[in-house]
């Protein structure tokens, strides 16, 4: 994917835009592809003579779920260019707070956070670089079943009440937030 946006203390440099990604234009509601394209070696991507229609705009990349899509209103033939995305090891973003076009990938130099063993029978650790302040466990849904405030770099997680699956930890350390994904199997 390109170099990364590396988080250094609180400077944020965005890295190289991404080339080839899929992006594509669904009628919002409905869902129905209208058009779909690729983003050049810049990494931008454009959508032209769209009819005039309510869209979201998607961003494809195989293994990597979307934060939430961009919704557009076409009025007349218009052209849809370069809404800004980026990638971090989980998932797309859009992007609301650079000046950047395109689509790019952000890394978090800063903060490494890994869980593990996933899959575990129960009991996982979560190690930090940086002092943990919350970890929030959520089942495939959406739905919140359990939460985990503490001070420490490292700590473990007895999950063995919640039923065998996949599940998601949002864990909250150094003022960043990463989302890890384990698997249950006993």
């Amino acid at each position: 994917f390109g170099h990364r946006l590396a988080n250094n203390g609180n400077n944020q440099v965005m890295g190289s835009p991404l080339k080839g990604i899929d992006v594509k234009l669904g009628k919002n509601p409905g869902g129905g592809c209208a058009a779909r394209t690729t983003t050049d070696p810049n990494g931008y991507y454009q959508f032209a003579n769209i009819n005039s229609d309510n869209y979201k705009i998607y961003v494809d990349i195989p293994n990597f779920g979307m934060d939430s899509a961009l919704s557009v209103t076409i009025n007349g033939a218009q052209t849809i260019a370069n809404n800004n995305y980026y990638v971090d090891s989980v998932r797309i973003h859009v992007d609301t707070t650079q000046y950047i076009l395109g689509i790019k990938q952000m890394e978090n130099n800063y903060n490494q956070v890994t869980v593990y063993p996933s899959p575990t029978n129960g009991i996982i650790t979560v190690q930090s670089s940086a002092d943990i302040n919350n970890m929030a466990v959520y089942n495939t849904i959406g739905d919140l079943v359990m939460q985990v405030k503490t001070t420490n770099k490292q700590e473990q997680i007895n999950l063995s009440t919640l039923p065998n699956g996949v599940y998601f930890i949002n864990i909250s350390s150094g003022g960043i937030s990463s989302v890890k994904k384990v698997v249950i199997n006993r």
